[in-house]
């Protein structure tokens, strides 16, 4: 199944109501956030300082995603997104 992510602008008082399978361009909706989602996403600048740390800090960082099971690979390819 494809998925998009639309981010669409209305006036203030008028947004539509929509909820959990809405139709929206012949597909479904399956999540929404009412606000503008992108002020919590890295600035170029701010995901460049994060790799250029990890990078300088590899052991470190490997170590502690192994302690929080987490996948250092997939925070590397999302800050790869970010920018």
């Amino acid at each position: 199944m494809s998925k998009y992510t639309f981010v669409v602008e209305f006036e203030e008082g008028k947004e539509p109501g929509v909820g959990f399978g809405t139709k929206i361009l012949g597909g479904k909706l399956c999540m929404v956030a009412f606000e503008d989602i992108r002020k919590y996403q890295l600035e170029e600048e701010e995901a460049y300082a994060l790799k250029e740390f990890i990078g300088e800090h590899q052991a470190d960082f490997t170590a502690c995603c192994e302690e929080n099971e987490v996948s250092g690979e997939a925070i590397h390819e999302k800050l790869r997104h970010q920018s």
